[in-house]
């Protein structure tokens, strides 16, 4: 109860606060590109959300794993947060993406296939998440939930792409655009990993005594 009560008391806003500004401070120094100029400032914001959402999405379908393997309520609460905020920041990505596409594209290319993948990644996402929720059998929701990773990693192999390109940070000869990206990936990672701290019991639940 002692772990609960610390937990509830602890203040997430100060800490996201701090990121956004680590963030901010990033972007300020950032090095810009010689194609896209400041406008790969979006992408460095795109890309840290979406690979923070496919990061976290990959973790909720091993929770699912783990709650399938040992049929334990506090896995099946803790995949929930996990799969929501990774969804959510999956999510917040790709609307920002829509920014960066008209800032590097000069319009929202709708006939991008990159487009609708991430449409269907989280529209399955929160279908599964949803249908989670109305399964008595933990071990059958950790097996649906599973299915996430697998479906976003069938569904990107066979994107095919237009406008967007193939690997933006690998492709890049900049190592200070590459640590830049790192640098953004992480504090998204930090914010997501806060949210799911913040508000899954399964956190605390970890620490207690069976």
């Amino acid at each position: 109860m002692k772990i609960l009560t610390e937990k509830n008391r602890f203040r997430i806003w100060p800490a996201l606060l701090a990121i956004m500004l680590a963030g901010l401070i990033i972007l300020w120094f950032a090095p810009r590109e010689s194609s896209l100029g400041t406008g790969i400032l979006y992408v460095y914001v795109h890309v840290a959300l979406i690979l923070a959402g496919k990061s976290g999405l990959i973790l909720t379908s091993l929770i699912g794993l783990l709650l399938f393997l040992t049929g334990r309520e506090k896995y099946f609460q803790l995949l929930l947060t996990a799969g929501w905020v990774s969804a959510a920041f999956y999510a917040i990505g790709t609307v920002v993406s829509m920014f960066a596409a008209i800032a590097n594209w000069g319009d929202m290319f709708f006939a991008e296939p990159r487009y609708v993948f991430a449409l269907l990644i989280i529209v399955f996402s929160v279908t599964v998440l949803l249908a989670a929720r109305w399964i008595k059998s933990p071990r059958q929701a950790g097996v649906l939930v599973m299915t996430i990773a697998l479906f976003m990693f069938c569904s990107e192999a066979r994107v095919k792409l237009v406008l967007h390109p193939e690997n933006p940070i690998g492709t890049s000869t900049s190592g200070v655009i590459k640590l830049t990206f790192l640098l953004m990936y992480l504090l998204a990672m930090t914010a997501a990993g806060l949210y799911m701290y913040k508000f899954s019991p399964g956190f605390a639940l970890f620490s207690q005594k069976e």
